[in-house]
């Protein structure tokens, strides 16, 4: 079959820096999409981010080994509408009815019931991270913590049989998910002919459902 859906987006983006040292990043977008019922089409998305590159400081220009260091940090909601188009609205599905031993009637029988409350699943993250380098960035890496929590999950709940549907788009619950990740690279030999670098990485995560159905998991 044929679908059709449609996006509507606008963005606003402040970028800021003093003295090459403290960053700082401000953006909002509004994103609407055709998916969702009446009145729930658009979402608000804002974003803050900021750094401090800390090895600019006149208080580092001593500390000859380190090359860079940077704290930065960020703070945003994003949306998620991945859905099927037409997911807030009842539909229907063909079907056969039969009459008698020989006659068969050709129809539409309900599928799916209308969810006019239908809206974003929006997830709200924070990020810790430094990125730091030691002697001529011989030695460099990096180091993150997150915590993310997404609201609103959008999924389809299973309706009783005796109602009628299949099913129903819905805004389901709750999910919770955090973690760390680090970084570390080095150049071990760096001559005109050779070059021979290794990098490690480590990451931990955690994934966690706070609720679903109201407050039933």
């Amino acid at each position: 079959g044929i679908a059709e859906w449609q996006m509507l987006s606008y963005l606003a983006r402040i970028n800021y820096g003093y003295k090459g040292r403290y960053l700082l990043t401000l953006t909002g977008r509004v994103d609407g999409s055709s998916k969702f019922g009446k009145g729930n089409k658009y979402g608000f998305f804002p974003s803050v981010a900021g750094a401090w590159r800390i090895s600019e400081e006149n208080f580092m220009k001593e500390m000859k080994a380190v090359s860079n260091l940077k704290l930065r940090a960020s703070y945003g909601i994003v949306g998620n509408e991945g859905i099927p188009p037409y997911s807030s609205q009842g539909l229907m599905y063909n079907a056969e009815a039969y009459f008698g031993n020989t006659e068969i009637v050709k129809g539409l029988t309900p599928f799916t019931l209308s969810n006019q409350d239908l809206k974003w699943e929006t997830t709200t993250g924070f990020n810790l991270g430094v990125d730091f380098g030691l002697f001529n960035n011989r030695l460099s890496g990096s180091v993150e913590l997150y915590k993310n929590k997404t609201n609103d999950l959008l999924m389809d709940r299973a309706m009783p049989e005796i109602s009628g549907y299949g099913k129903i788009a819905s805004n389901l619950g709750e999910l919770a998910n955090q973690g760390a990740e680090l970084t570390l690279s080095s150049v071990n030999v760096n001559t005109r002919n050779v070059r021979w670098g290794t990098t490690f990485t480590y990451s931990t995560n955690k994934n966690e459902i706070k609720h679903l159905y109201g407050d039933m998991i």
